[in-house]
């Protein structure tokens, strides 16, 4: 017997190791509770969870081992696991595939932004991809994958998720609620290749390559940009989702991003990317070098515009010849300066020049460089310019009105086209540019508004004229203190309200309600208001707003009137309907709310919205007790491995 025992002692061990490698053994139901849908590992993020069990007749196959000696199998048991874990704690179990979207990837980099941490700077104007990315990396919480595949991070619901691992990476953007766990399966960094070489073969840094959609033998609407490495070689990273994303029924194809006369343009699918690189043979080029001066000959200092592209010829839709101007590359010049390092010899190149409120946008075709050259200088005259108005003003005491700000309206036949900003200065004196061109018999008007200590004066000009181009002389205008609107007090259920604005409208052409220019106030400490200005269509509107309060709306006020009484309820405006309809199904929708607000009575409408209130409450009790169902459940879970242990 003493013989025997540990025989049977280590057949025991055996079995028990055995059965737990293979996925077939008994499970602590303390550790992994029920295997439900939602603890799997889905194969696909649309359609949820799915079934980690392989294919059935893989028991007969030869098993597949991963990097750990462990069979797919087992892998995938043990995975399922961690995320039952992670998911009755709450939290985000992150399950990342290879891309065959089939092999978990161990020892992957991970990282989870919660986005509501950085909500303005997330949806800033100069944010890309790119720069996306690499706020994930900076500020993200960071794990590996285990050795099942497995990251578990904090649940968010405002997140962006960044994966990366040998070449290969995973992105993934939500908010609200978000399936788990989240199967991420990895593509390649890299997907397009575009090789540049020289006549020689040579491989040629530097050159500016582009995407974009595929006109025949053209490049156009330029999707992605790139620059060759000191190895010829321009990468695309990331480059399909984009594409497929434009939804372009015209093709896409890459080639350079300056005009050529050899349109080396290659057609690309996004769906099937070659594996090699795409060939470029650049052209005979040169670098340009373009200086940019006004009518004097002196150089554009602001910053501006400058394009470059081609000339398109073609006829509009009565047969009249037109030429369109067609931007490859875009830029921003500070000095009057900028360096082209790329341009085809002796092509036509047409470059314009836009951007300053005083000069009007101008295009220039030129040949492209010589080649005797290794760099070649060009200037460019902007010479076509605004006509700028001179004038003086003067106040109703007679002193000139120096060193205030203000601002002139240009109407023409009563309706305004634009609004320019200026300063007096010393002696009065200032200037504006007068972009709307005058078509006689308009009536074109400047009506001129100055501020100073929270005072208003006003002056009116004819511009029915044509300014000459070194400009023309008002003379000394007259302004007098702009009459009072409108005074009053805006309150709320506590008191005077500081800082509410109000804003005076004016019945307009169409007999809509349009804004009155400059017709504005911010209520002081004790909630006093006055607005200053003219209007020409008899009685006003008061248009009141405040943070955190409805919008009041007063029609029908006499222009002139004082002590006025405002007062705001707190909450928020009701959506239009417009706004409701494209929130809940359309024109349809709207059409039938529209149809049944004609039918319902007054009483019926105040049932209506009990209905709705008491609707709203109940749903939030019913999300109340669901999310106290969904803690105890936490709680217990936790409470049976704590038991198991």
């Amino acid at each position: 017997m003493k013989v025997l025992l540990p025989i049977i002692l280590l057949v025991l061990v055996s079995s028990i190791a055995w059965m737990a490698l293979s996925g077939d053994g008994p499970t602590d139901p303390g550790l992994d509770g029920p295997r439900s849908q939602n603890a799997t590992v889905p194969k696909d993020q649309d359609t949820g969870s799915a079934n980690l069990v392989s294919n059935p007749n893989r028991r007969a196959q030869e098993p597949e081992l991963a990097g750990d000696g462990r069979s797919n199998d087992t892998r995938h048991n043990a995975a399922t696991r961690v995320i039952e874990q992670a998911t009755a704690r709450g939290e985000l179990a992150v399950y990342v595939l290879d891309a065959d979207g089939k092999t978990q990837v161990t020892n992957a980099q991970v990282w989870l932004l919660d986005r509501s941490s950085v909500a303005l700077e997330w949806q800033g104007p100069s944010m890309n991809m790119a720069k996306h990315k690499r706020m994930v990396q900076d500020r993200g919480n960071q794990q590996q994958t285990d050795e099942n595949g497995v990251a578990v991070f904090p649940n968010v619901l405002n997140g962006a998720l960044l994966v990366r691992h040998a070449g290969h990476w995973g992105w993934k953007v939500w908010i609200g609620p978000v399936a788990n766990p989240m199967q991420v399966t990895l593509e390649p960094e890299v997907e397009l290749l575009v090789e540049v070489l020289d006549s020689n073969g040579k491989p040629v840094p530097q050159v500016p390559i582009a995407i974009g959609h595929n006109y025949p033998n053209e490049l156009r609407t330029v999707v992605k940009r790139n620059t060759s490495a000191p190895t010829g070689i321009a990468s695309f990273r990331g480059i399909t989702p984009q594409l497929k994303k434009q939804q372009n029924s015209i093709g896409y194809a890459v080639g350079f991003a300056f005009p050529t006369s050899t349109n080396q343009v290659v057609e690309i699918d996004p769906d099937q990317l070659p594996d090699e690189p795409i060939r470029l043979t650049l052209p005979p080029a040169t670098r340009l070098i373009l200086h940019v001066v006004d009518q004097h000959g002196e150089p554009i200092k602001e910053r501006f515009t400058m394009s470059m592209g081609e000339t398109e010829h073609t006829r509009d839709h009565l047969g009249e010849h037109r030429e369109i101007f067609r931007a490859i590359e875009t830029r921003r010049v500070t000095g009057g300066s900028t360096r082209f390092d790329f341009i085809e010899q002796g092509v036509p190149i047409t470059f314009k020049l836009a951007g300053l409120r005083d000069r009007r946008d101008m295009t220039f075709t030129k040949m492209g460089p010589d080649a005797s050259a290794d760099q070649n200088e060009m200037t460019l005259v902007w010479s076509d310019v605004f006509p700028h108005v001179y004038a003086k003003a003067m106040g109703a005491n007679g002193q000139m009105m120096a060193n205030m700000g203000g601002r002139a309206h240009i109407e023409i036949d009563g309706a305004k086209k634009e609004s320019i900003s200026f300063r007096t200065d010393e002696e009065g004196h200032f200037k504006f540019t007068v972009r709307e061109p005058w078509v006689p018999p308009q009536n074109r008007a400047a009506r001129i508004v100055m501020f100073e200590d929270g005072e208003q004066f006003d002056s009116e000009a004819d511009l029915s004229f044509d300014p000459s181009i070194k400009g023309s002389s008002l003379g000394t205008l007259l302004f007098r203190v702009r009459p009072a609107l409108a005074s009053g007090i805006v309150r709320n259920a506590a008191g005077p309200m500081p800082g509410a604005m109000v804003r005076a409208q004016a019945l307009g052409p169409n007999n809509n309600w349009t804004m009155i220019s400059e017709a504005m106030s911010v209520t002081r400490e004790q909630g006093e208001f006055l607005i200053r200005g003219t209007s020409k269509g008899g009685n006003i509107r008061l248009v009141v707003t405040a943070p955190r309060h409805k919008t009041s709306y007063l029609e029908n006020i006499g222009a002139g009137t004082k002590n006025i009484v405002v007062t705001l309820e707190e909450g928020q405006d009701e959506p239009s309907a417009e706004k409701l309809a494209n929130m809940k199904g359309g024109e349809n929708w709207l059409r039938e709310q529209k149809l049944k607000s004609q039918q319902m009575t007054e009483e019926q409408m105040a049932e209506e919205a009990l209905r709705r209130q008491e609707a709203d409450r109940v749903n939030q009790a019913a999300n109340r007790q669901a999310l106290e169902e969904q803690k105890r459940a936490a709680q217990n879970n936790k409470n049976n491995r704590k038991g198991g242990r």
